[in-house]
């Protein structure tokens, strides 16, 4: 039952349209309620229609500019908790109905609602506010945090025909048309039920095959995979992955126990190997991905074979027929496009950083960036004979090694933010703040001939000891879209291009144009001022643009396989001007534990298994993967169709391509449209399942052999 959360009367009625300028921080609609009235938590829903004219940024490329809505709160502790941030967007709108929903957490205190202006002016009018706090459902899965309870919430809907079972039948398996939703809790669709699975995929390819489990009773479940074959030869099954969703990891709404709460945050969803999918509740569901790796050396044809999965005497076989097709399709060339596999954390623990190296480079990804500002095994320099020398570079080296016994030939980043000044400092014997990477301005001693010197001089230290086979890149100050940072950076990438080295810059539009780097990784999304601007700054300097990989990375609102696949496939290619995309790892050395709260907070994609420390991918990791392998094969049928170009069969592909893109272009969600329902579903601008983008690779590998 829902109850009204008590708030000032006077402020749940809208006053007249008002002109301002705003002020940091300053919102003149604030809604908040007593202690006592949201002791026991809850999830809070807010209705309301909004609206606003003539909204002007005043920081035009910061991302909290314009309308914003917060909630926040204080814990028991006294902390201060953000439950949710949206930017509602600039400009003019006529008055939209709205909808926010936030978990607040238990015993939570001093909680307030704020809509406005933030860093922008021009007039906003809010009418018609509802607020309901929705007690939280015992029944529906939670997680202990420090003594207090979070639910998630379902992103399932539930089926409007459900799939039943026979009665003698302990479970059924049905086909998973979008594994960016969980049902978990929903029956499948009836529509759904099959035993039959097809897929298709090139020699040397990945292929994903999804599989789900619907039980009627509560079941044990086991799993095998045999047959294969065809008339030119053994396909072999071992080369078969056969992997289960953890029920731990789904798609929902992550616990705010970081204390950042923009939009949703998602917790990447665990693929574990078959064994551990060990019960399925009824009524519910599982997932399962089935992953083909086809050798290279793979015969054209079709192999058949079977998943089994056994409940006790119960087997439900099913039926897979994967076609091998007659035609190689390349990853793009690193000098072509880059594929950036951007790791954080991975402690002393080489060995797992090259198995990831392997893997990424498997799935088309050369190029590594590596974080150098944290962590162990940072730069230490020294005055030898009174020269500068690297005494030790751990990090660095346990990453080189990783990316050249990976195969990997794109390029390799360093990322020091701060740090290499810190470094320097040091050796020289100078006093220098440490600013934890994102904080710091310049000091007086950072412009003196010798400091200059001496950063420029390690920097080629750093040159040497990559080696000359190796395409080196080396990062400046992260972000530094504002404030003292940006003078920071063009001092550095200063003294990265005195070095000879690429310079390159992970920030937005504002630093892009003081410094100017070789390449700048930006988060740009199509068809708004931004990424216009870096359109056509970037053509006029030269730099290589790549774009910031959101869909693997922290918690926009991007979970599962879908929308991420779409977005490192298809919007790749639907923004030509991007040369390059990062896949956003964090912490590749920690053990996945379904016990542990601690990788809520830490959002990685890949994880070590607990008992013996293989490793484990995610859903979110495989659709920015599938999403790569997507783009290869754009790619690849637009070369075709250039080298086929007068062709009758080029014109007539042609004439479908194009129509294929612009439906594509209606579909893919560049980035979180500032609407004023924030709803990852809802950020997918038409129906588009994993199924759809499917069936769009095969029909573009039709075209592909056609033109062979």
């Amino acid at each position: 039952m829902n109850s009204m959360l008590l708030l000032a009367a006077s402020l749940l009625t809208s006053a007249p349209w008002q002109t301002f300028t705003a002020k940091d921080g300053d919102k003149p609609w604030t809604y908040t309620a007593k202690d006592e009235d949201i002791a026991k938590g809850g999830w809070v829903k807010m209705s309301f229609t909004a609206s606003w004219k003539d909204v002007v940024k005043e920081r035009p490329f910061y991302a909290w500019s314009g309308i914003v809505f917060a909630a926040h709160a204080y814990d028991a502790e006294g902390k201060k908790l953000f439950l949710k941030t949206v930017n509602l967007g600039d400009g003019s709108r006529d008055a939209t109905p709205g909808e926010m929903k936030f978990l607040l957490p238990k015993d939570s205190r001093r909680f307030n609602i704020s809509f406005g202006p933030q860093f922008s002016k021009g007039s906003f009018e809010l009418k018609g506010v509802s607020v309901d706090l929705i007690p939280l459902d015992p029944s529906r899965p939670s997680i202990v945090h420090k003594g207090r309870s979070h639910e998630y919430e379902e992103r399932g809907k539930p089926p409007v025909n459900p799939a039943k079972l026979p009665a003698d039948a302990n479970f059924g398996l049905f086909r998973i048309d979008s594994p960016r939703m969980t049902f978990d809790r929903f029956a499948p669709e009836a529509s759904q039920m099959t035993e039959g699975f097809s897929l298709a995929a090139a020699p040397g390819e990945t292929a994903n095959l999804h599989i789900g489990i619907f039980a009627g009773r509560d079941v044990e479940i086991s799993a095998s995979v045999s047959g294969f074959t065809s008339k030119s030869g053994f396909f072999g099954w071992r080369r078969t992955d056969l992997k289960a969703k953890t029920s731990v990891f789904r798609a929902h709404n992550r616990p705010n126990n970081a204390g950042r709460g923009q939009t949703y945050w998602i917790a990447p969803e665990v693929l574990m190997p078959i064994e551990r999918l060990s019960s399925v509740k009824a009524g519910t569901t599982a997932q399962t991905l089935v992953q083909f790796r086809v050798p290279r050396d793979a015969k054209p044809g079709k192999y058949e074979g079977t998943v089994a999965f056994s409940c006790g005497p119960e087997t439900r076989e099913a039926k897979v027929s994967l076609t091998v097709l007659p035609v190689v399709v390349p990853y793009p060339d690193p000098s072509e496009y880059q594929q950036i596999l951007h790791v954080g954390w991975y402690a002393d623990r080489p060995e797992i950083l090259e198995q990831v190296c392997r893997d990424a480079k498997a799935r088309g990804c050369e190029s590594l960036l590596i974080a150098c500002q944290y962590g162990k095994g940072r730069i230490v320099l020294e005055r030898k004979d009174g020269k500068l020398a690297i005494r030790s570079f751990n990090r660095f080296d346990h990453a080189l090694a990783a990316f050249r016994a990976a195969g990997m030939r794109g390029t390799f980043y360093v990322h020091f933010s701060d740090k290499l000044e810190v470094a320097v400092a040091k050796a020289l014997g100078v006093k220098m703040p440490d600013g934890h990477g994102e904080q710091t301005a310049i000091v007086p001693e950072m412009e003196t001939a010798e400091f200059k010197a001496a950063q420029v001089e390690a920097l080629r230290l750093l040159k040497a000891r990559a080696g000359g086979d190796i395409n080196l890149a080396v990062l400046a100050m992260d972000e530094p879209d504002n404030g003292a940072r940006i003078p920071r950076a063009v001092w550095e990438i200063e003294r990265i291009k005195e070095s000879g080295i690429p310079s390159a810059l992970y920030a937005g539009a504002r630093s892009y144009d003081n410094t100017h780097p070789d390449i700048i990784i930006g988060q740009v999304t199509p068809r708004t001022p931004v990424y216009e601007h870096f359109k056509k700054e970037v053509a006029k300097h030269g730099s290589l643009l790549c774009r910031y990989g959101g869909s693997g990375s922290y918690g926009f609102a991007f979970g599962g396989l879908m929308p991420s696949r779409l977005l490192h496939g298809w919007g790749e290619f639907l923004m030509p001007e991007c040369k390059g995309h990062t896949i956003w790892t964090v912490q590749v050395d920690e053990t996945y534990d379904p016990a542990s709260v601690r990788h809520f907070s830490s959002f990685g994609t890949v994880y070590q298994r607990l008992d013996d420390g293989s490793l484990l991918t995610s859903l979110q990791l495989e659709g920015c993967y599938e999403g790569f392998l997507d783009y290869a094969y754009l790619k690849e049928l637009e070369k075709r169709l250039k080298l086929r170009s007068g062709t009758a069969a080029a014109r007539r592909i042609s004439a479908e391509f194009e129509k294929m893109k612009a439906e594509m272009d209606s579909v893919v969600p560049y980035g979180l449209d500032a609407d004023l329902v924030i709803d990852p579903e809802k950020v997918m601008k038409k129906k588009f399942t994993n199924a759809d983008a499917v069936a769009a690779r095969n029909r573009i590998a039709e075209w592909i052999c056609e033109l062979d």
